[in-house]
């Protein structure tokens, strides 16, 4: 059976790295409580705030920056996946809104760029570029799909990822 264990931080004006360190305390907690656990998930835009668009620009890291790096370093030692929930990714001068899966190994297994951004009452689809690739990850625990909050209103998303194997949806 796969062990799971979702981190839900409060998202504070504190910076990036006391909510990277917070994060880590937090699955370093968890992982006291449960050694046999297999996924580790976060939440979108954990290190930032969602609604923090103003920051965004200033906040953006590229797939190799501290967090990702950080949290690599975390499946490594734990020998766990973590789904790095999402963050600002840039890319050159484009930003994203990224999630990228990490394996046991401490590598990137597999990214996602979130392809329905969200408008209402929102400057994601004015500040990020839309992903245009579906996503999906072999992996030990199955074949994960890969997908980020609004994409959920869009069936099709999830209908392409079982075409190309996907059999558990992390979102």
């Amino acid at each position: 059976m796969t062990r799971v264990v979702l981190v839900q931080l409060e998202i504070t004006t504190s910076s990036k790295e006391e909510r990277l360190g917070h994060a880590l305390e937090l699955i370093d907690r968890a992982k006291a409580k449960d050694k046999d656990v297999d996924l580790i998930l976060l939440p979108e835009l954990w290190n930032l705030g969602y609604f923090e668009f103003a920051r965004y620009r200033a906040a953006a890291e590229p797939l190799s920056g501290p967090t990702l790096s950080a949290l690599a370093a975390k499946a490594q030692e734990l020998r766990a996946y973590i789904l790095a929930g999402s963050i600002v990714e840039r890319e050159e001068e484009r930003l994203y809104n990224t999630s990228a899966l990490i394996g046991p190994e401490g590598g990137i297994v597999a990214a996602y760029r979130k392809i329905h951004l969200f408008s209402f009452h929102s400057r994601e689809k004015e500040l990020l570029a839309p992903g245009d690739q579906v996503v999906v990850a072999e992996t030990e625990l199955g074949t994960l799909g890969l997908s980020i909050c609004y994409d959920l209103r869009f069936p099709e998303l999830y209908r392409a990822q079982v075409d190309r194997g996907a059999e558990v949806f992390l979102v």
